[in-house]
């Protein structure tokens, strides 16, 4: 089954796949990220800004939000929008540390004519990172 939901800050506080944090000497801009494999948990910041959506297939991403990809279960793609903003952001969190065996596919839109990392090639992501994606319109480019 897929699975796509759209998350506010505060219904994100009572997932139990990401907490805040709570603790006084950290920033508010951090989170407490339970990653599902055992008792793991990390502190990263995070934009907290937008909204959050946690998908399991493919999706299309728009301006201004943040992604919890799941590829748990089958690997997928998520398309970048046709017309980026310059200094758009996308925000592609790997929530189960799962892209090493099941990757996560960063497509361009096909009408598009802008690059990634100035390749006009797609982007496979098969290693368990997080990726922070910024549109900069002056080369018509998507960096990471």
């Amino acid at each position: 089954m897929s699975l796509i939901y759209t998350y506010t800050l505060e219904e994100l506080k009572k997932r139990p796949i990401l907490k805040l944090n709570s603790t006084g000497n950290a920033s508010p801009n951090k989170i407490l990220m339970t990653t599902g494999i055992g008792s793991r948990t990390e502190l990263r910041d995070v934009p907290l800004v937008g909204n959050w959506v946690y998908v399991n297939t493919h999706f299309n991403m728009v301006p201004y939000t943040n992604y919890l990809v799941d590829t748990s279960l089958t690997t997928f793609s998520g398309t970048l929008p046709l017309m980026p903003e310059d200094k758009m952001v996308v925000w592609i969190k790997d929530v189960r540390r799962t892209f090493g065996t099941r990757s996560l596919f960063i497509i361009r839109h096909p009408a598009s004519s802008y690059t990634i990392n100035e390749l006009n090639d797609n982007l496979e992501v098969n290693v368990s990172m997080d990726i922070f994606l910024i549109y900069d319109a002056d080369n018509n480019n998507w960096i990471f």
